[in-house]
């Protein structure tokens, strides 16, 4: 969301980068590496997991993010939009494992 202003704030650009650190800066979709432009890779996204629209509450937390590559994110964007890709919630609001 490039007008967004969440995306521009500090706490955001830390959190991102240290998702991106965890994840080695490997896509959890594919398993590409994801080391930007600059060093001639795919560019990185972090991806909330349960959307921001879903549970604000989980916006920033580390363990609703996951890195993903450029193409995945673009195609996980376009299921959730047409609702083929939600993730099953537990009673504690964090995803359940896919089966």
């Amino acid at each position: 969301m490039p007008n967004d202003r969440f995306y521009k704030t500090a706490e955001w650009e830390a959190l991102r980068l240290k998702r991106l650190r965890k994840d080695k800066y490997v896509c959890q979709e594919c398993g590409s590496k994801c080391y930007g432009r600059k060093r001639g890779g795919i560019s990185p996204n972090v991806d909330h997991i349960i959307p921001r629209k879903v549970m604000p509450n989980r916006a920033m937390d580390i363990e609703n993010l996951r890195t993903l590559c450029q193409p995945c994110h673009s195609r996980l964007t376009i299921s959730d939009m047409h609702g083929k890709n939600k993730p099953q919630i537990g009673n504690d609001g964090y995803p359940l494992p896919e089966s």
